[in-house]
C-alpha cells in the first residue's frame, strides 16, 4: 500500500538535471521503497492509523452536543428475543448449569439456574438459600412425571403451553408446587369450564385443598344449581362439614321444596352420627325454616329424635 510521508532527510536528493531539491519534498513511496533503500522509518497502515485515533478518542471523533437532553428507549422485541435465544441455548445444551431428574418415569432435563429461578419461586428460593440444591449439579424432584416436567419446563422458556384434558390437573397440580403462578392460572382457568354436576363436588374438595378459590366458588356454585340431583350422590354423605354448610347455606341453592334440604341434612348426620353429633345445632340453622311448611314442621322435624332430644334444636324450631 502506498503512502504520502514528509522527508525531512539532512541529505538533498538530486534530480537527473544535477538540480537540488528542497529539503523538505512530498515524495510518494511504499514500505519496499524504504526497506530497499536503507531508510530509518517507520510505517503505519492507514488502517493502523485510524484504529489508532478512535482509541484514543480524539475531539475529531467526538463531535460536541449542542445541548444536554435525555430520551429513553425501550426494545419492543427484545424480551422475546433474549427468551428465544435462551430456549435455544436450552435444545442445544449450550451453558446449562443443572439437571432435573424426576423419581416418576425417570428423565432427566439439563437446563439453566437463572430461567428456572426468573420463572418460578419455588426455585428461586432453591438456588439462593442454603439448600444442598443450590449447590447440586443435579436435582430430583418427587410427585411429577417426566412429561409434565418437560412442559413445565418448556413453558420456562417459551412462555408457551398447550393444556387439555388429559394433563390438566398434572400440569395444575406441578404449577402449585413449584410456584409458577401464571401457568397455575391458566390451568385455573381451564377447569373452571369442567366443573359440571357430575364432578362438582369432588371440584369442591379439589379446589380446597390447592386453596383455588375461583374454582371452588364456581364448584359450590353449579353444587348449589344442582342441589336435588347432588344430594342424593354418594360423595354428598362424604362431604367434610364445612363444605356441607356453605352448601346448605349458599343463597343460590336451587331446590322445589325446603323439606329436601333438611332430608339432606338428615342424611348426612345419620351417615357417620357418632362423629358428626358435634355439628347437630350449627348445622340444624343452616336449614331456613320459615320455608318449610308448618304441617311439616310441626309432625316430621319437631317430632325427630334427633332434634327433639337436643334443646339447642327444639329452641330453633319453637321460634
Amino acid at each position: 500500500m502506498s503512502a504520502i510521508v514528509m522527508s525531512t532527510s539532512s541529505q538533498c536528493n538530486h534530480n537527473n538535471n544535477g538540480d537540488e531539491a528542497d529539503d523538505k519534498t512530498i515524495s510518494s513511496t511504499t514500505p519496499d521503497d524504504h526497506k530497499n533503500n536503507g531508510a530509518n522509518f517507520n510505517f503505519m497502515d492507514f488502517t493502523d492509523t485510524v484504529d489508532s485515533l478512535v482509541n484514543t478518542r480524539l475531539p475529531f471523533f467526538r463531535p460536541i452536543l449542542n445541548r444536554s437532553r435525555q430520551r429513553c428507549y425501550e426494545s419492543k422485541s427484545y424480551s422475546s428475543q433474549a427468551l428465544l435465544e435462551m430456549h435455544r441455548f436450552f435444545q442445544s445444551g449450550r451453558f446449562c448449569d443443572v439437571i432435573l431428574n424426576t423419581m416418576e418415569s425417570p428423565t432427566s432435563i439439563p437446563c439453566h439456574r437463572l430461567v428456572l429461578a426468573a420463572s418460578s419461586m419455588y426455585f428461586d428460593r432453591m438456588f439462593a438459600g442454603n439448600m444442598a440444591e443450590s449447590h447440586s449439579q443435579e436435582i430430583n424432584l418427587r410427585n411429577i412425571n417426566g412429561s409434565t416436567l418437560k412442559q413445565l419446563i418448556k413453558y420456562a422458556y417459551t412462555s408457551e403451553i398447550i393444556i387439555d384434558s388429559n394433563t390438566v390437573l398434572d400440569m395444575f397440580e406441578a404449577a402449585d408446587m413449584f410456584q409458577f403462578a401464571e401457568l397455575r392460572m391458566f390451568c385455573q382457568d381451564f377447569l373452571l369450564d369442567e366443573v359440571t354436576a357430575q364432578n362438582c363436588l369432588s371440584f369442591m374438595l379439589y379446589a380446597d385443598v390447592f386453596s383455588s378459590k375461583s374454582l371452588y366458588d364456581r364448584s359450590l356454585s353449579v353444587a348449589a344449581k344442582k342441589f336435588d340431583m347432588i344430594r342424593l350422590e354418594k360423595e354428598f354423605l362424604l362431604l367434610p362439614y364445612d363444605h356441607v354448610k356453605r352448601l346448605l347455606m349458599e343463597d343460590n341453592i336451587e331446590i322445589d321444596y325446603e323439606e329436601y334440604v333438611y332430608e339432606a341434612f338428615k342424611m348426612w348426620m345419620a351417615h357417620d352420627f357418632e362423629n358428626r353429633q358435634r355439628y347437630l345445632v350449627d348445622l340444624f340453622q343452616s336449614i331456613r325454616l320459615n320455608f318449610v311448611s308448618r304441617w311439616y314442621l310441626i309432625e316430621v322435624i319437631s317430632k325427630d329424635p334427633v332434634i327433639s332430644t337436643s334443646l339447642e334444636c327444639t329452641a330453633i324450631v319453637q321460634r
